[in-house]
C-alpha cells in the first residue's frame, strides 16, 4: 500500500496546519494572560506619572478631588482604548497570517480560551493579604474584554473592512448629493 503524493501532501499539510495552530494558541495565551495587562499597567503609570509631574509644573491647575477622580477615570479609558485597538489590529494582521488554517477550529480555540477567562472570572477568590489587588477577577475581566476584541479582528476583520468601506462610499455619496442641491 503506497501512499499517492497528494496523500502524504494532505497529511503534511494537516500536520504543519494542527502545528501553526498549537503554537499560535500557546502564544496567543501568553500574550493574553501577560502582555496585555502588562502593557495596560505601564499605560496607565506612564499617564498618571505625566499627569501628576504637569500639574506640578502648573501649580495653578489645582484640582479638586472630583476633577481628579475624572482625570484618572478619563486616563484609564484612554488607556483601555490604545490597548483595545492595538488588540484589534493584532487579530487583524493574525487573520492575514493564518487565512490558510480552519476557521472552525480557531473559532473553537477562541471560545475555549473566552470560556476560560470567564470561568477564573467567577472562579477567583478573594485573598485578604493581598497588597494591590485584593483579586484578580478585574485582571481576568480584561483579559475576557481584549479577547473579545482580538478575536473581533481576527475572524471579522475582512467583513468589517467591507462595511467599513461601503460606509465612506455612502457618505461620500450623500455629500455629494446635499452638495447639488
Amino acid at each position: 500500500m503506497e501512499m499517492k503524493k497528494e496523500d502524504i501532501k494532505k497529511e503534511d499539510m494537516i500536520l504543519n496546519h494542527g502545528l501553526l495552530i498549537t503554537v499560535f494558541t500557546i502564544i496567543y495565551f501568553i500574550f493574553q494572560q501577560f502582555i496585555y495587562p502588562f502593557v495596560y499597567i505601564i499605560l496607565v503609570l506612564t499617564i498618571v506619572t505625566l499627569g501628576d509631574k504637569i500639574s506640578k509644573i502648573l501649580p495653578f491647575l489645582e484640582m479638586s478631588e472630583t476633577a481628579e477622580d475624572i482625570f484618572v477615570s478619563i486616563t484609564f479609558l484612554f488607556c483601555l482604548l490604545i490597548v483595545a485597538v492595538i488588540s484589534y489590529f493584532l487579530g487583524k494582521w493574525t487573520e492575514k497570517e493564518l487565512k490558510r488554517t480552519n476557521k472552525y477550529t480557531l473559532g473553537f480555540i477562541m471560545s475555549a480560551i473566552l470560556f476560560y477567562f470567564i470561568y477564573k472570572y467567577y472562579t477567583e477568590k478573594v485573598d485578604p493579604y493581598a497588597i494591590i489587588l485584593d483579586s484578580l477577577k478585574i485582571i481576568y475581566l480584561y483579559c475576557g474584554a481584549m479577547h473579545i476584541i482580538f478575536s473581533i479582528g481576527f475572524l471579522f476583520g475582512k467583513r468589517i473592512d467591507i462595511l467599513r468601506n461601503k460606509l465612506k462610499e455612502y457618505t461620500k455619496l450623500k455629500m455629494k448629493i446635499e452638495k447639488n442641491k
